[in-house]
């Protein structure tokens, strides 16, 4: 008996409203009645009391909302569903609408309206962010169809390790999942659960790495550059974790002081703020997403300076003379707040300010005049800016002068180059067959350069390993010297090379493939998928391969995508064509196929296909192979694969492309083996 508390149905203070709901066992459709408009049923998040809707539509902050539909016309539901019936009484006078288990049949109308009810259609595919230590955040979206009842959770499934972690929906674009293994790749797939059931899994996230703790960097040396300030030395981390460093913390060892820094070039780290008359020794450690490496060994030992003097104090104003004769005036006096400066180009100076310690003074002067980016102010004395070019140790002449006479000071202002900090090289890109090779990197970061190419080829060869020789010149104000060795990277380069001190580089890639994805196959196909390393294929997966190609919809014998059936057997599940993963279609398409031969059927016309090259191994896709089309073969509409429904022996797995918009998207459902769907035929197959 149907729990009718369970489904939270209550009666109303103002309307008496019986509500019977009847779990139909099969969804197999009934005679449609196209005169019956949707019923909407409005159910209060907070008390579950329900209402008819007038205006179709229901307040979605504080209701739940259901559509009910005339028998025969109900939507498909989601897998494992089944129907749920209402029985709505309309009185012939007044045409009040009631929803009772009976009707009066001498004063009122019965209709019977029904909706499906079961688990959630699967969620779409997750994007995942790796977190501190051992964690990340994943952001996806709900799925389409709820199944006909609020979804109550989420499940995160890592892969490998069948880690979980269970969300709730409010928290779907930012969810969190612990216990990842760093230095492991993962890929995460999501489930939806409501109070019917759970769904599939959605299709996998992009693999995303587990960065670790970085190790530690190590101190080269540790110079005093001030009374209490001075710079740190040190070799960058050699292993990062698997993600970029984001900072380094100095830490006074004898105390575990943190001490201010400011990075002033990779590998050199200014300190400020010591402690006066101390001793000390400092260590270093590095900081990525996943947290702080150890720290390093302790540098050489410094002493710091004695704190300066206090102020002298004012001195007593002298008594007013009895004579009525003005004072002489003092000639003027000064000082500068620092002699001398070592500033990088573009960087603002620090300057000096101006102290008098004798008469009032008029006016100020400096030669030789202040260098670009740099001002003098004649009134103050005060030397400020920034410097825009760079220049040798110059020395100043600053002169005060008043009515009694003048004074000078020098100071000595150096401008160095800014030493190149970033390390990635633009615009050097990995081989790829026939492609033409780039012969300059991208113009920015402070510096230009050439690309040379081992063999000096015209277009890249296949199965061809290529060294790229690139010599970079620093722009105007900034220089190569400083930068640490082997410093610059190079994307896709399996190593980069060069010397501390150096802009020649040397990067080595991975071979070219020989076939590229856009390209040509050995079928006369579209290549839409190259793996990293070899699947196994073939009829019984004992094969390797490493590319996917689709049928042609071009030339002599191109595909022409129609709507078939699945299978000759609609109704007995095929237990050899469960598999989903990449190289599977193959040995799901002869599962299909010795189940039920019939021709014109999605598997048996796949299988049928030659292509332009007359090849007898091209197959209906696996769930992941035909989902691996998406944005590089134009397909649009709904595509049958090889993957029976597990669980449901009636259906099969198929995707709904569509090409209408940018990017182009693909959802995974699933469909009764009698529709008519379209199907595009693929073959796999190894290196040349």
């Amino acid at each position: 008996m149907l729990d009718l508390h369970s489904l939270k149905f209550h009666i109303s203070p103002l309307i008496y409203l019986m509500l019977f709901l009847t779990l139909i066992p099969s969804i197999s459709p009934t005679h449609s009645d196209d005169s019956k408009s949707p019923l909407t049923v409005c159910t209060s998040l907070k008390s579950g009391k329900q209402f008819i809707s007038k205006t179709g539509g229901c307040n979605e902050r504080i209701y739940e909302t259901r559509d009910w539909y005339g028998e025969g016309a109900v939507p498909t539901g989601t897998p494992g569903s089944r129907l749920i019936a209402l029985n709505l009484c309309t009185s012939i006078k007044s045409q009040i609408r009631l929803i009772r288990e009976k009707c009066n049949p001498r004063t009122q109308l019965s209709d019977t309206y029904q909706r499906s009810y079961g688990p959630p259609a699967a969620p779409l595919v997750p994007s995942a962010t790796a977190d501190l230590l051992g964690s990340a955040f994943l952001s996806f979206d709900e799925p389409e169809v709820d199944g006909g009842a609020l979804i109550s959770s989420y499940t995160i499934t890592s892969t490998p390790g069948a880690i979980t972690s269970l969300v709730a929906p409010k928290d779907i674009n930012r969810a969190k999942i612990t216990g990842l293994t760093p230095g492991v790749t993962y890929r995460f797939s999501i489930t939806a659960t409501n109070s019917q059931g759970t769904s599939l899994a959605s299709p996998s996230s992009e693999a995303m790495l587990a960065p670790n703790l970085p190790d530690a960097p190590s101190i080269t040396s540790l110079i005093l550059t001030g009374d209490n300030s001075a710079r740190l030395h040190y070799d960058q981390t050699k292993f990062d974790g698997g993600a970029a460093i984001s900072s380094y913390k100095a830490t006074i060892t004898s105390s575990g002081i943190v001490v201010a820094t400011r990075q002033l070039s990779p590998g050199v780290l200014e300190l400020t703020g010591l402690p006066y008359s101390t001793t000390l020794s400092i260590s270093l450690s590095a900081r990525n997403i996943a947290g702080s490496s150890i720290a390093s060994n302790a540098s050489n030992s410094i002493t710091t300076a004695t704190p300066p003097p206090p102020p002298p104090p004012e001195p007593e104003p002298s008594p007013t003379p009895s004579s009525s004769a003005a004072p002489s005036p003092s000639a003027p006096a000064f000082t500068l707040s620092s002699s001398t400066e070592d500033v990088t180009v573009n960087t603002a100076a620090t300057g000096f300010t101006i102290t008098s310690t004798g008469g009032v003074i008029a006016s100020f002067a400096i030669s030789p005049a202040a260098p670009a980016g740099m001002s003098f102010n004649t009134s103050t004395g005060a030397f400020s800016g920034t410097p825009t070019a760079t220049q040798s140790a110059t020395t100043y002449t600053i002169t005060a002068t008043n009515a009694t006479g003048s004074a000078t000071q020098t100071f000595s202002f150096t401008v160095s180059a800014a030493v190149i900090s970033v390390a990635a090289i633009g615009g050097v890109t990995a081989p790829v067959k026939d492609a033409t090779p780039v012969t300059t990197v991208t113009a920015a970061n402070g510096y230009t350069g050439t690309v040379t190419w081992s063999g000096s080829p015209t277009t890249f060869a296949a199965v061809t390993t290529y060294t790229a020789t690139i010599t970079l010149t620093a722009d105007d104000g900034y220089t190569i010297t400083g930068v640490s060795e082997n410093f610059f990277t190079v994307a896709g380069a399996t190593s980069v090379t060069h010397s501390a001190n150096s802009g020649v580089i040397t990067a080595v890639f991975p071979a070219t493939e020989f076939y590229a994805i856009g390209g040509t196959g050995p079928g006369g196909g579209t290549i839409f998928y190259v793996a990293e390393t070899d699947f196994n294929c073939g009829p019984s997966l004992t094969l390797s391969c490493r590319y996917l190609e689709a049928a042609p919809i071009t030339g002599s014998t191109a595909w022409t995508d129609a709507g078939y059936q699945w299978s000759g057997n609609v109704s007995t599940s095929v237990n050899g064509a469960l598999q989903t993963g990449i190289g599977t279609g193959y040995s799901n398409t002869l599962a299909i196929v010795a189940q039920s031969s019939t021709a014109e059927r999605a598997a048996t016309k796949a299988q049928s296909y030659r292509g332009p090259n007359n090849l007898s191994d091209w197959y209906l896709p696996s769930q992941n192979e035909l989902y691996q089309m998406l944005g590089i073969v134009p397909l649009d509409g709904r595509y049958w694969t090889s993957t029976q429904y597990n669980g449901v022996s009636g259906n099969a797995r198929l995707y709904i492309f569509n090409i209408s918009i940018s990017p182009n998207t693909a959802s995974l459902g699933g469909g009764g083996k009698t529709q008519l769907n379209k199907v595009r035929p693929i073959r796999a197959f190894g290196g040349p």
